[in-house]
This record gives structure tokens, C-alpha cells and sequence, in this order.
């Protein structure tokens, strides 16, 4: 699952959540990039995170835009290196 709430601050947090269904831990990384009302790119790529998932379990991502013009994001999700 994923979603998107402005903070108190009025930035964009946008989250997901991630379940390994493997028996065995995995490790992925996310980022995230945020968009304005039109949809336009208002902030580069967030940094890489590595987000450890256990043996058929979930992890929890979450990341906040810089600015309050967020209104949309596009979370990458890749294997770890």
C-alpha cells in the first residue's frame, strides 16, 4: 500500500509499504520524486534509502518533499547493490 499527507509544515510525506514474500531477508532501496499540481518535476530524486525486509515481512518507506509546492510523487523502488 502507499499514500500522501501534508505535514504540519506543509510539506508532501509520501509512503509505502513493501512485503517480501520470499523466505529469506531482503534488502531493496527507494526514492522518491515529488511533482506540482501540473504534474511538472518541482524536486530532483530524493537520496537512495535501503529499506531490510525479514522473511515474509513488510518494511515501511517514507520520504518528505523539500518545498510545499508538492502535490503528486513517483516512488522508484530497485534491488539492493
Amino acid at each position: 500500500s502507499s499514500g500522501g499527507a501534508r505535514s504540519a509544515t506543509g510539506t508532501l510525506e509520501a509512503w509505502t509499504t513493501i512485503q517480501n514474500l520470499t523466505d529469506h531477508p531482503q534488502t531493496v532501496q527507494l526514492r522518491t520524486r515529488f511533482f506540482d499540481a501540473a504534474k511538472r518535476p518541482v524536486e530532483d530524486y530524493s537520496a537512495w534509502q535501503r529499506v531490510s525486509l525479514p522473511p515474509k515481512g513488510t518494511g515501511l518507506y517514507k520520504e518528505f518533499s523539500l518545498g510545499t509546492a508538492a502535490a503528486f510523487y513517483y516512488i522508484e523502488l530497485k534491488g539492493a547493490e
